[in-house]
């Protein structure tokens, strides 16, 4: 069973990941050396291909100035298509992904997103299981990452409030387009991640059980 989380950049994905998969009995899928993504890019393409060149293209339609810009997209959905690869071949029992094809949705988008839009993209690029939307107040977002000391697009020159700003009203349309599907949920990480990954457990568990 494939796991995916994305949301916003400070939503807590990751530290919901950590602990769900613990609680599954699972694992968060890592890539551990370039080889490695190279590899499970390369796998990726060979079996979906039609996904991957949509991808691509979606990528070189969605704005590409800067080219730095461009190329930082490119180089995450490498990424992606590899983690996902792995997620779908790695043999685990769960696999948890907190950065897949559902949050490349909101790494394209240079605009806000029609409910149509995100449903069509969920439908033709979105395979996992399981799929969480992970939401959480503007300030407890920005308060996080500079906790950690990384903001995505940080080294862009990019307008990073108006950044910020789109990818949470994107995220927000995007659970609205999920609201409908079987195994999809959305939850506000305003509590501990254990405590969240408790709960999220359960209701997983309830609409696909784990063996």
């Amino acid at each position: 069973m494939i796991v995916e989380l994305f949301g916003p950049s400070g939503a807590g994905k990751t530290a919901l990941a950590e602990a769900l998969s613990a609680r599954l009995g699972g694992r968060v899928v890592t890539l551990s050396t370039s080889a490695e993504r190279y590899g499970y890019l390369f796998l990726f393409f060979l079996l979906n291909p039609v996904r991957a060149v949509g991808l691509v293209s979606k990528t070189i339609r969605s704005r590409t100035t800067p080219p730095s810009l461009f190329r930082h997209k490119l180089f995450l959905l490498s990424h992606v298509l590899a983690r996902v690869s792995k997620a779908q071949m790695g043999g685990e029992r769960v696999a948890v992904l907190d950065e897949g094809l559902a949050q490349y949705l909101l790494t394209v988008s240079e605009r806000l997103l029609s409910l149509g839009e995100a449903e069509s993209y969920f439908r033709r690029y979105v395979t996992s299981d399981v799929v969480v939307v992970v939401l959480a107040d503007e300030e407890v977002r920005a308060e996080r990452m500079k906790r950690r000391g990384r903001i995505p697009r940080g080294h862009l020159p990019v307008n990073q409030k108006e950044w910020q700003a789109l990818m949470e009203q994107n995220a927000r349309s995007a659970s609205r387009a999920l609201s409908s599907r079987p195994g999809a949920f959305t939850v506000e990480s305003d509590e501990p991640p254990t405590e969240l990954a408790r709960r999220l457990a359960g209701s997983i568990r309830a609409h696909l059980p784990v063996a």
